[in-house]
């Protein structure tokens, strides 16, 4: 391939992005073809010619010809050694190590880290101190900490080891003042007139000038010299690595533990890694801690090749710090980070993981339960489940010691702000009062089983729905003893639905019992839902709501955090129909319990705390057909906008609860569900259609074939042959079944 270097010079060079980027790929492509065959004399030459002209672009004035000269250097040094250039390109690093670009800084790292790898040593003899000087300059910015000056040698020592302090405005003690002075002062400190870019408000990553990318420059050095770089690595250049990982900037936080990750290999393969390292281990703690997801991953990838390094004899001193974070991390929000720490867990901990949970229950304890007060709700997720996890999985008597601080924590967190949180907390005391129900039973008797049944009827579908499924598993292991408190909920609120007010957009009158007039209630119920979509008054002056809560913003709950002694109510004003979907939930989970007692006994043996089904299911069934009747009616139901809600979840919920009360005694309450039933294939909600055909294949299984259709009348035969190639599809791609 020909290297056309005049082109090349002049592509690499332009001020468009696209044509350097094409100049680059030229470049590349020519030197692979290159170094794969024999070159002849014309090659060199313009070898030549681009290797003249790159040193030219290196002291060019414009950014976009140093950062294309920096570029074309870092793949001709790639391609052949040329020792003249190597000492200009090392040389126009540093004076470019400070340049008014950022790209062009970066591409200086680049350009470092080759030249580490070709001339090892002599690289950080030369950079090092210009590097070092640049960081130490830069490392407080003005205003907010004493900047360095470039004689003080001993600033790298005596700078502040977490950076410039964040200012905060004073608060009263929440123990001594009202809601309202709490108010009143938020409110307060809200309004403080403040300069833009100063203060409060100047952004975390304003003003630190240089410091991100000479502290990636050093990183990359290192990374590029390896092993030749271990007398560089001081005592006091490794407390500047330490500070930096706790650095206000995010962004040198992420950078600094790339650069452990690099000083783990050195100092492991120096064997020094177990005494030197140890000035790391808090900093990479707090970095799995870090509310900035990229931060933790970096931190993750450190951890995982520090402990790598460490050896397996000398982990202990270091897991008692970082296997909290973890741990926690293995269930973080965020998939890199999540998927790389399970991955962490599997290379690095393999079979021993409960051992070493164990063997540090207090300091993990201790860390989940401060991470489930953390400001960020996608951590106190996290800690809900990592919960559920240590009294589900490690040894009962390490854990029996903290089960009441452990679930005083859920407790809490079950009353949270965000309604992911609160689903979390849900699930996982239903997985805890499998785990130690002994200890559980208090805290049920003590508010948790209101709490539950509040949660029956909350805003959120799936917190109904996993309030449920807890609600069952509580059943599944106290039995007799806990069926009374469940059965009345479920009486109560099935029929609430039948309460909710008609909206005027969506009220349609009765369905027939013959649907000859099935796509007319289709064209009826889109024109209705088209008024609401375009109703001004019910769209316009509206509450905002926070992300992940239906907190409002401007409501004074907004303001304050629950402190477990009370549920503040962090939600919406309930509607009647949610009520009725938590319990057509909760009345699925006590009929298919038996089924999943069986199930689990199969699989493990017999569980030690579960109940005997055979003593409470003929209440639970005689119940369910004492209020079966109500469900036809709810299945009328159009009056308001979200009755296609609630009909999707009895058409889910029904397979289940005819398969637990039995076939001859759910067929006599099948009748009335029919109609309402196949009129949901056509009513225009696509949830809702799915779900009333997959209950149509439900329950011609559970009847048989010629029983059900027996029962249809011929526009609902019709129907059904119409539409059961589209279910049958449909249920078939689902893994078939419900």
């Amino acid at each position: 391939m020909v290297l056309e270097s005049e082109g090349i010079l002049s592509g690499i060079s332009d001020l468009r992005h696209i044509e350097r980027e094409r100049a680059k790929n030229r470049l590349e492509l020519a030197l692979k073809f290159a170094s794969s065959e024999s070159t002849d004399q014309q090659f060199e030459n313009e070898l030549t010619t681009l290797t003249e002209g790159t040193v030219n672009l290196l002291k060019s004035e414009s950014w976009e010809a140093r950062m294309g000269g920096l570029v074309a250097a870092k793949l001709l040094m790639q391609f052949r050694r040329f020792h003249q250039l190597e000492n200009t390109v090392l040389d126009m690093c540093m004076q470019l190590l400070e340049d008014e670009e950022v790209r062009v800084r970066l591409a200086v790292g680049d350009c470092v880290q080759i030249l580490g790898q070709l001339r090892g040593s002599s690289v950080p003899e030369f950079c090092m101190e210009r590097i070092l000087l640049s960081i130490q300059e830069n490392y407080d910015r003005l205003g907010e900490g004493s900047k360095a000056s470039r004689g003080d040698s001993n600033t790298l020592n005596s700078a502040s080891t977490s950076g410039a302090a964040t200012p905060t405005a004073s608060r009263p003690n929440s123990r001594n003042s009202s809601v309202g002075d709490l108010i009143g002062m938020l409110l307060q400190s809200s309004y403080k007139v403040t300069k833009p870019g100063s203060g409060e408000l100047r952004h975390g990553t304003e003003g630190w000038g240089c410091l991100e990318t000479s502290c990636r420059c050093l990183g990359q050095m290192l990374e590029g010299c390896g092993s030749s770089c271990k007398v560089f690595l001081t005592p006091d250049f490794l407390q500047l690595v330490s500070r930096s990982q706790l650095h206000p900037n995010r962004f040198v936080r992420e950078v600094s533990h790339y650069m452990v990750a690099t000083l783990s290999n050195v100092l492991g393969e120096a064997g020094e890694l177990p005494e030197a390292g140890a000035i790391f281990l808090q900093p990479l703690a707090d970095g799995l801690s870090d509310n900035w997801s990229q931060v933790r991953y970096a931190a993750s990838v450190a951890t995982r090749t520090f402990l790598k390094n460490l050896g397996r004899e000398n982990r202990d001193p270091a897991l008692k710090i970082l296997l909290p974070p973890m741990c926690l991390n293995r269930y973080y929000e965020a998939d890199g980070v999540r998927m790389y720490s399970q991955q962490t867990w599997r290379e690095v901990m393999g079979e021993e993981g409960r051992t070493k949970v164990a063997l540090f229950v207090s300091e993990v304890v201790s860390y989940y339960i401060a991470q489930s007060k953390a400001s960020h709700h996608g951590v106190r997720e996290a800690a809900c489940g990592c919960i559920a996890e240590l009294m589900e999985k490690v040894d009962r008597s390490s854990v029996a010691a903290h089960v009441e601080s452990l679930l005083q924590a859920l407790t809490v967190c079950f009353k949270d702000m965000g309604w992911p949180v609160r689903d979390a907390a849900c699930a996982a005391f239903g997985r805890c009062v499998q785990s130690h129900p002994e200890e559980t039973w208090p805290v049920l008797e003590k508010g948790l089983w209101d709490l539950w049944f509040s949660h029956l009827w909350d805003n959120v579908p799936s917190v109904r729905r996993n309030s449920a499924i807890a609600v069952g598993n509580a059943v599944r292991v106290y039995g007799t003893k806990a069926l009374p408190k469940v059965v009345s909920q479920m009486r109560s609120l099935l029929p609430m639905a039948l309460q909710q007010p008609c909206d005027q957009h969506t009220e349609q009158p009765p369905l027939e019992a013959s649907h000859s007039g099935l796509s007319s209630t289709g064209r009826i119920r889109h024109n209705r839902q088209a008024d609401a979509d375009n109703d001004r008054r019910l769209h316009s002056d509206q509450e905002m709501f926070s992300c992940t809560t239906l907190t409002s913003r401007s409501g004074k709950d907004y303001y304050i955090k629950s402190d477990g002694c009370m549920d503040y109510g962090f939600s919406r004003e309930r509607d009647p129909w949610e009520a009725s979907d938590g319990a057509l939930h909760l009345m699925e989970q006590l009929l298919l319990l038996p089924t999943a007692l069986a199930a689990k006994t199969a699989a493990a043996g017999p569980h030690c705390y579960a109940s005997d089904p055979t003593q409470w299911l003929p209440e639970v069934v005689s119940e369910v057909l004492g209020i079966a009747s109500v469900l036809p009616d709810l299945a009328m139901l159009r009056s308001f906008q979200k009755a296609h809600n609630l009909r999707e979840t009895l058409w889910k919920c029904l397979p289940g609860i005819a398969r637990g009360v039995g076939k001859q005694k759910f067929k006599v309450h099948l009748e009335g569900l029919l109609a309402p039933m196949f009129a949901d294939l056509t009513c225009g909600y696509q949830l809702t259609e799915a779900a009333a055909g997959r209950c149509v294949v439900a329950m011609k299984q559970l009847l048989g074939s010629t029983m059900f259709v027996a029962r249809l009348d011929p526009n609902q035969q019709e129907l059904m042959r119409s539409n059961m190639n589209v279910i049958l599809a449909e249920n078939e791609s689902r893994g078939g079944g419900y």
